[in-house]
């Protein structure tokens, strides 16, 4: 059996990071990082058309089971079309996590397979299709986690049978899960004797409970098991794109530093959805101090570990995306700018919303900009400390660091 896989050429590094570009199968050159923002099911078609105009949003992400089993209406079906149109990447999520979520709760409400997969990939314009694959969620037996990864090659296996490698025009992105150095081994072998090399690029899933406080996350190693991970296969498969599963905010930092190419993330939505806005290297803020207590904008927050503080209204007011600048101009604002500027972010409307993610998705992408330029500067680590530095993760970016200087060819004892 045998595919075209995503052709893969890197054109600068710094250390781990990466820059350089894929050429797909129907023609398609996207430079590399990639950011895809998953399509919600929550906001209307046109909401999300004119979110991702305004914010310059390149590449996107839809999910097989919300256009098979939600999108009753074509709604997103057409939103892909629209997008596409406009000249943005799409890549086509398996529905693999749907799957697995319904069988943790027992209770039955679709069938996923390789074929039924195929079918809906080939019936909507991608770029790229994610092979069903098996999430090992928060297992700890390594028999069920084995069997996991068993099916999820089995699934490509299938799926292959089934794709026209002549005719088809969407390239397949085949996928793995290991949460330890072994399992991870066995993923990649298994994955090397069916397409009869080293894969040239790969996804790899599983990594969410990593990075996230869910049930029984604990077993799964958290961040610093992701971190590690992450460098493991960049050491292992240096001249494969590697995409990262589910990654977003903050954790992004962290997979662009330990040298993944790609990412895709719902957050956007959620975060705005909240009344929350993003800067860079404060994380989430709200606009005001509410009830519940959590971090909002002050104009003396402190620089954890230093005597230094940031003013992050300043560094709000002083955003230059589409719908920002029109609160500030030349770097200049009043308390009457800011007042207005809150309030008009700082409500639960359409409208507001709207400003929210646009602001947002811009952040995202100015921010992948920026580091993109850093990595060809040779200066990623400096930058990514920078963003890091107010973070309570600023430890394990010190700790990566510490081990990229002491060990530059081999991370695999990192582990």
């Amino acid at each position: 059996m045998t595919f075209t896989q995503i052709d893969y050429h890197i054109t600068h590094s710094d250390q781990l990071s990466r820059v350089g570009y894929i050429k797909l199968k129907n023609g398609k050159k996207i430079e590399t990082p990639i950011n895809w923002v998953g399509l919600s099911v929550a906001e209307s078609s046109d909401f999300q058309f004119n979110a991702f105009k305004k914010a310059g949003v390149t590449s996107f992400l839809s999910n097989v089971y919300d256009l098979k089993y939600q999108d009753k209406k074509g709604i997103r079906d057409d939103l892909i079309n629209r997008l596409v149109d406009e000249g943005l990447n799409h890549k086509i999520d398996s529905g693999g996590f749907q799957l697995m979520k319904q069988q943790i709760t027992g209770k039955k409400k679709f069938d996923l397979n390789p074929e039924i997969v195929y079918e809906i990939q080939k019936s909507v314009p991608c770029d790229i299709g994610v092979v069903l694959d098996v999430p090992i969620g928060t297992e700890s037996r390594e028999d069920k986690v084995i069997n996991k990864i068993d099916k999820t090659l089995q699934n490509l296996e299938s799926y292959l049978k089934i794709y026209d490698n002549e005719e088809d025009s969407f390239t397949i992105l085949p996928v793995i899960h290991g949460h330890d150095i072994k399992k991870l081994d066995y993923a990649i072998n298994g994955l090397e004797n069916i397409i009869g090399e080293l894969p040239k690029a790969l996804g790899i899933g599983s990594l969410v409970p990593m990075v996230k406080a869910v049930k029984n996350s604990s077993s799964t190693g958290g961040k610093k098991n992701f971190v590690n991970i992450l460098m493991y296969l960049r050491n292992k498969l240096p001249k494969t794109f590697i995409h990262a599963f589910g990654i977003g905010g903050t954790m992004a930092y962290f997979a662009y530093l330990c040298g993944v190419d790609s990412i895709d993330s719902n957050g956007w939505i959620l975060k705005a959805s909240r009344g929350v806005i993003q800067l860079p290297g404060t994380s989430d803020r709200f606009l005001r101090k509410k009830s519940h207590n959590r971090p909002y904008l002050l104009t003396n927050r402190k620089i954890r570990g230093t005597k230094k503080t940031i003013n992050e209204i300043d560094l709000f007011m002083k955003c230059k995306c589409p719908i920002c600048e029109e609160y500030c101009t030349d770097g200049i604002w009043s308390q009457h700018d800011w007042v207005r500027k809150r309030d008009d972010f700082d409500q639960y409307t359409v409208e507001s919303r709207m400003k929210r993610v646009v602001h947002n998705l811009w952040l995202y992408q100015t921010e992948l900009k920026l580091i993109k330029q850093a990595i060809k500067d040779k200066t990623s680590i400096d930058f990514i400390g920078k963003r890091l530095q107010n973070s309570i993760y600023k430890g394990l970016f010190q700790e990566i660091v510490k081990k990229m200087d002491s060990d530059q060819t081999n991370l695999s004892n990192f582990l």
